[in-house]
């Protein structure tokens, strides 16, 4: 299954009765929305989310990541690899501190530390990370981030440091 249309079923399900799912979407373009319920939606971003199929939607106030996890995304166990949990936490409190930093969601920032509590095994199916930005200044920002699976069990959870860095997310 092609990391879109693997994308598009994890929307599917874990979407259930909200309309926020309904965004405008582009391929590795942004769509703006000043209303929380309709997010600037990422796809195909960056080398990393297009080979694990992730797709970001940033909110004004969180970041949520949606991922169907797959075989390419467990472990020798046959559960969600560590790693994927770490990349899904770290991108949602990136993504998170940018837009807190820059509406337009172009601040880069670098992450200072990441510390990541597992708490469950994740499974094939849909996952949501989602990160807040919960302090900081204008250069470091503090957030908070965890992966829920498609029931909303808590699989980990993450606090995160990032620093902003001079240029925009486009080489500005």
């Amino acid at each position: 299954m092609a990391s879109e249309e693997r994308a598009a079923a994890c929307a599917v399900r874990l979407a259930g009765p909200r309309e926020a799912w309904n965004s405008r979407e582009r391929k590795g373009t942004i769509v703006r929305e000043k209303n929380t319920d309709h997010p600037v939606t990422y796809r195909a971003d960056m080398g990393l989310q297009n080979n694990l199929g992730y797709v970001t939607h940033v909110y004004s106030d969180r970041t949520e990541i949606e991922l169907e996890v797959g075989e390419i995304h467990l472990n020798r166990a046959g559960v969600l690899h560590g790693g994927v949990i770490c990349v899904l936490l770290d991108s949602a409190c990136g993504y998170a501190a940018s837009r807190h930093l820059a509406e337009d969601v172009n601040q880069r920032v670098v992450t200072l530390t990441l510390t990541t509590n597992y708490l469950a095994a994740g499974k094939p199916g849909p996952v949501r990370a989602i990160g807040r930005v919960t302090g900081g200044g204008a250069t470091t920002i503090f957030a908070e981030g965890e992966v829920v699976d498609g029931e909303g069990n808590k699989i980990a959870t993450a606090s995160a440091i990032m620093r902003a860095v001079k240029g925009g997310i486009q080489g500005g």
